[in-house]
């Protein structure tokens, strides 16, 4: 049952324009702004090369990528509720956690799979792009920065659709979903940071995304662990915000 669960979904989204388009724009800036910086850097500021590093060319992963697979996750889940077809899935799955899952396992691996591509295409754009001695800077395969890279961003990606789809569910809007996410991971926890005096540190701390950063950034937080812990610790967050949701999805009406 669940792998036609799975079929299923992916159907719905693979016909769905506005998965394609924003696939689109997310290779678009993912490879295209690492490749305009070494560009614009040796041609129009003149440089004789540029070293490459790999945590400034995989970047804007980090920052439009995630935010865009934020948005594409958000429209699995809300999709449904805007178009009022919710009724039909429930009614074909009566076991609307197996729906939760497959959703869920279909976007993990779709976001996955994005993200490595993306932060293997954006070295080999800014490389391909670069004259020979900027080109050499950079060791894709043999490099430790650029090596990790391509397991920690995916990984990332992953845990950050879990929280994502937790909130989709919660919330069951697209705006208003889109709208706590983006607010949650720009803003709120900043601001308790600056405006509220010695707690405000305490909670910056444990904040979820301000540890999910630290993982991305490989720069530990003041929390108590480490970076890895600190994935772990936005991987509690997550499945626990998805325990909420799958509780809610089945004791609300369709």
């Amino acid at each position: 049952m669940f792998p036609n669960i799975l079929a299923a979904e992916w159907i719905k989204l693979r016909t769905t324009k506005a998965f394609w388009w924003t696939t689109a724009i997310f290779f678009l800036v993912c490879l295209g702004v690492p490749a305009l910086y070494v560009f614009s850097a040796l041609k129009f500021e003149g440089q004789d090369s540029v070293i490459l590093l790999p945590q400034m060319l995989v970047a804007p992963v980090g920052v439009f990528g995630f935010l865009i697979l934020m948005i594409q996750a958000v429209m699995v889940v809300t999709g449904e509720y805007r178009h009022s077809i919710t009724h039909s899935t429930f009614q074909a799955c009566p076991n609307r956690t197996l729906v939760v899952i497959a959703k869920l396992v279909l976007y993990t691996l779709i976001a996955g799979i994005l993200t490595f591509l993306a932060v293997l295409g954006s070295l080999y754009v800014a490389k391909l792009v670069a004259n020979e001695a900027s080109a050499a800077t950079l060791d894709i395969w043999g490099g430790e920065v650029s090596r990790r890279m391509m397991w920690a961003y995916p990984l990332a990606a992953v845990l950050l659709v879990v929280f994502t789809h937790a909130i989709a569910w919660i919330v069951r809007q697209t705006a208003g979903a889109i709208s706590i996410l983006f607010l949650w991971y720009f803003a709120v926890e900043g601001l308790i940071n600056m405006l509220v005096p010695k707690i405000g540190k305490t909670i910056y701390k444990y904040a979820p995304f301000n540890n999910f950063n630290a993982f991305v950034n490989n720069q530990a937080t003041e929390a108590p662990w480490g970076v890895t812990g600190s994935i772990w610790y936005f991987a509690a967050w997550a499945l626990g915000l998805l325990v909420i949701g799958v509780l809610l999805v089945n004791s609300r009406d369709a």
